[in-house]
């Protein structure tokens, strides 16, 4: 698999547990996120978004960055991202 379908997937699946958490949180436990609840979660998947394209273009343009240090800081972004969302 490429780099660049790696980035896709990641993008995709990262995204998509952003907006299950937050409906789960929503939804099922019943807790607001905020005043706007899906309002938050579409800023979230953006910024989201952003933070992998700027991993694949740094990934690009500096060919000694290795793929597996942005995969690793993205997930601890999401990671963070889902706690913080979590705990709100």
């Amino acid at each position: 698999m490429s780099s660049d379908s790696m980035y896709f997937f990641y993008a995709l699946g990262s995204t998509g547990l952003l907006f299950l958490l937050t409906y789960f949180k929503i939804k099922v436990v019943g807790k607001e996120v905020g005043e706007h609840p899906y309002r938050f979660t579409a800023w979230l998947a953006l910024g989201n978004l952003m933070g992998i394209g700027i991993a694949y273009t740094v990934h690009h343009y500096f060919e000694s960055y290795p793929p597996e240090m942005a995969y690793l800081a993205l997930f601890l972004l999401i990671a963070l991202i889902a706690i913080g969302l979590w705990r709100r």
